[in-house]
């Protein structure tokens, strides 16, 4: 599944997974349209610390190795800190497994 929002580079978004998906959900991917931050992070940034760079395309794997393949990375709890002068569509990929599957039907807004 694939979740999308508004985002103005500089003001925190409060994703609120969590509420929508439940305590477990984890993102596979995050994706940059239109435009691109400088940096960006996700808050608690408890898997890797410090802001990523900004880079065209802006499609970004947060799946990380685990003995015996991946997981994604949680963002139940998150907030996404971008850098930057702009607005961008931010889209998030939903790792399949983490979420229950009846809220799977269509596009997540």
């Amino acid at each position: 599944m694939i979740v999308k929002f508004q985002c103005t580079f500089g003001v925190p978004l409060d994703l609120a997974l969590g509420d929508r998906f439940g305590p477990r959900v984890e993102a596979e991917a995050i994706e940059f349209l239109v435009g691109a931050p400088i940096e960006w992070r996700f808050i608690p940034a408890n898997w890797r610390p410090g802001l990523h760079p900004g880079r065209m395309p802006a499609f970004h794997d947060l799946q990380m190795p685990v003995s015996g393949g991946t997981k994604g990375t949680s963002v139940a709890e998150a907030y996404l800190d971008t850098r930057g002068i702009g607005e961008a569509t931010v889209l998030i990929w939903l790792r399949e497994g983490t979420f229950p599957q009846a809220a799977s039907c269509g596009e997540a807004t």
